[in-house]
């Protein structure tokens, strides 16, 4: 009788802990690949919570063999579900569009979601390198590349046994293909060609449009016969070997030089622009050497290295702040694209002499109101800059002035659909004229609260166009242009509203 009532007891008081217990939210679901259906082990998930104005990341986790995931002990609030595989692009739970925003999820303190995400795999262009029989040619690189300007290399590939090619890993967008220099078993030399088919000048190519899960195919091309050329660089100024990167339109190619003696070739040239970096050391200091070069035939150079040289940076106009308070971004801009970001720390640095790239980004109470790089009265210009970073050329030390105000503006509104608010949708916020987009270092984007209200704070003064909307993938001046997105002028120093109504596609 004893052991019944204390039974009684140790359930009475199990009960009394579980239901005092907090309680807790459940995420659970399956990932799989969307044209089989199949699981995806291993697929890596995220979850994020709304805190705000912002999507907060709480926790990555990897699917089981079969594809389920758990996100358990969730404080109640809105999330998004997103999840990722080699080979696929991100999913997002509720998203509209290939490479779109994600819808919410609610969930309640004790409540519990299933989520079935589909993932899609990335696309990929295909076609043959054609010879002037139309048979196909093994050995043929080719390059995919941004159509926006600057031009950017998104992917590579060979020509296989058969001269087919395949570019893989690529975005819902639009790109040009083109072919790389080559030299076939007879010594003739095939120029870099665009599609379609036989285009030699950028004028004449056509996009090549690419979705997810697709391949675009036959997308052929029959590269145009011409003259080839080599170059030789003699590095000089440095001890032992200096690393030496040739740069193009078509990629980077990279070569050690002993330093002070023969020349190094490359060979297999198209005629047309060059970049030449060669990098070493002497005496425990690094040198660099920077040469530009048209290529028409066989030429040598020589490239002395010398210390890397002096980029000064000067606050201006920000009382309270120093530079370390700053995020001061500068990245390397040769003929093959951007290099990665540098985060510059100082007020002195040491860069490599060429075109350079640079932003700041302060804290939300400033904002970036100009850069002015002293470039001694000579400046060299890329025919196509960046809109949205300041650019200079580097080739001996000089000095930039960085003014920050803190006269910022703000932007204030509220997203709603059919009168009810849009919760956790996005909102973006895109400069229109050159001088604010360097300034803004181009677009922003925010989320609307549980209350469907939107906040952009540390803006620049000028001209903007504001859009909300899920169905927008991919976002330039033209979609959000299509999307007749509002546009607005701030005020320095003065907060603007606009409320919006969700953007979806008809």
């Amino acid at each position: 009788m004893a052991s019944k009532m204390l039974l009684a007891v140790v359930l009475l008081s199990v009960i009394t802990c579980l239901s005092s217990a907090p309680k807790a939210g459940v995420i659970q679901g399956i990932a799989l690949e969307n044209l089989t259906g199949l699981p995806l082990a291993r697929a890596r998930l995220s979850l994020a919570r709304l805190e705000g104005n912002r999507l907060k990341p709480v926790a990555t986790i990897a699917a089981s063999r079969n594809g389920q995931f758990v996100f358990a002990a969730l404080e109640e609030g809105h999330y998004q579900v997103s999840g990722v595989r080699a080979g696929f692009a991100e999913a997002r739970f509720g998203q509209r569009r290939n490479n779109g925003p994600g819808s919410p999820i609610f969930v309640p303190r004790d409540g519990s979601h299933f989520v079935e995400l589909r993932l899609k795999r990335l696309g990929a262009i295909t076609g043959r390198m054609l010879d002037e029989n139309r048979v196909g040619m093994p050995g043929v690189p080719v390059v995919a590349y941004t159509t926006s300007v600057p031009m950017r290399i998104v992917g590579s590939a060979t020509s296989d046994d058969r001269g087919f090619y395949r570019i893989t890993g690529l975005l819902p967008s639009r790109y040009f293909i083109r072919t790389g220099p080559a030299q076939l078993e007879d010594a003739l030399n095939l120029l870099p060609t665009y599609y379609p088919f036989t285009s030699v000048v950028l004028r004449d190519a056509q996009p090549v449009s690419v979705d997810l899960d697709t391949d675009t195919t036959h997308m052929d091309i029959q590269p145009v016969p011409g003259n080839l050329s080599s170059l030789g660089i003699h590095v000089t100024g440095c001890l032992g070997i200096a690393q030496v990167t040739l740069s193009t339109d078509t990629g980077r190619r990279h070569a050690n030089a002993p330093c002070n003696l023969g020349p190094i070739r490359f060979n297999g040239l198209a005629p047309g622009e060059y970049e030449v970096l060669a990098e070493g050391e002497a005496d425990r200091q690094n040198l660099a050497g920077f040469h530009s070069v048209h290529l028409d035939m066989e030429r040598e150079i020589g490239l002395a290295l010398r210390p890397l040289h002096d980029f000064a940076l000067r606050l201006t106009d920000a009382a309270g702040l120093a530079l370390r308070d700053i995020g001061i971004i500068a990245r390397r801009r040769d003929l093959a694209g951007e290099g990665p970001d540098q985060v510059l720390t100082g007020e002195r640095v040491q860069l490599p002499p060429g075109f350079w790239q640079i932003t700041a980004r302060p804290p939300a109470s400033h904002y970036l109101s100009d850069l002015k790089v002293d470039a001694g009265g000579y400046r060299r210009a890329r025919k196509d800059p960046n809109p949205e970073w300041f650019e200079f050329y580097l080739d001996y030390s000089i000095r930039a002035s960085i003014s920050l105000s803190s006269q910022t503006a703000q932007l204030l509104g509220r997203v709603t659909l059919a009168g009810k608010a849009a919760i956790a949708a996005p909102v973006y916020l895109l400069p229109t004229t050159p001088q604010t987009r360097r300034r803004m270092n181009g677009l922003r984007t925010t989320h609307t609260d549980a209350n469907g209200n939107y906040r952009f704070d540390g803006l620049a003064p000028g001209a903007y166009v504001v859009l909300s909307s899920l169905d927008i993938a991919e976002v330039n001046e033209e979609t959000m242009g299509a999307a007749q997105a509002r546009a607005l002028t701030l005020e320095e120093g003065r907060t603007g509203t606009q409320d919006l109504e969700l953007y979806q596609l008809p």
